[in-house]
C-alpha cells in the first residue's frame, strides 16, 4: 500500500454514482423511444387496415322484419346498449337482402336503420375509427 492510498476497512460499497445513474436514464429512454415508435406503427398499420375496410363497406338503410333482440355478447356497444333483429334492405344494384343486422336495443318492427354491408350485400360491423385505433396503438405496446 502506498501513502497516497487511503487505508480501507471492510467490504467496499456498490457503487451507485452518477455514471449509474446515467444508464438508467439512457436505458429508459431508449425503451420510452422503442413504446413509440411501436405504437406509430401500430397505428399506420391500423389506419391502413380502415381505409382497406372502409372502401368495401356502405351504408344503407334497412327494415326490421321483427323485434330486437338483445345478445349478451352485444350489450355494450360504445354507450349505447344494441341488439340483433332480422331486417331486409337493398343492396348492391337494387337486389333484396335479409338477415339479422346490429340495431338500437328495443327496436320495435317496421323501424327503419342505417347499417353497414360490404360489396356483396352483407352485413358488416363498421370500423372502429380514431379512437378504436388509438387503443389497440397503445394496448398493443
Amino acid at each position: 500500500m502506498t501513502d497516497r492510498e487511503p487505508h480501507r476497512t471492510g467490504p467496499r460499497p456498490p457503487h451507485d454514482g452518477p455514471g449509474r445513474r446515467a444508464a438508467v436514464i439512457v436505458v429508459l429512454t431508449l425503451a420510452l423511444l422503442c413504446g413509440a415508435v411501436a405504437a406509430g406503427y401500430l397505428w399506420s398499420f391500423g389506419a391502413r387496415a380502415d381505409r382497406i375496410r372502409a372502401a368495401h363497406q356502405h351504408q344503407v338503410v334497412a327494415t326490421t322484419t321483427g323485434p330486437a333482440r338483445e345478445q349478451a355478447a352485444l350489450a355494450r356497444s360504445g354507450t349505447e346498449t344494441r341488439a340483433l333483429a332480422p331486417a331486409v334492405w337493398e343492396y348492391p344494384d337494387g337486389v333484396r337482402r335479409s338477415g339479422t343486422v346490429e340495431v338500437p336495443a328495443r327496436t320495435p318492427q317496421g323501424r327503419t336503420v342505417t347499417v353497414s354491408v360490404n360489396d356483396s350485400g352483407s352485413p358488416v360491423r363498421p370500423t372502429d375509427g380514431t379512437s378504436g385505433r388509438l387503443l389497440t396503438s397503445v394496448a398493443g405496446v
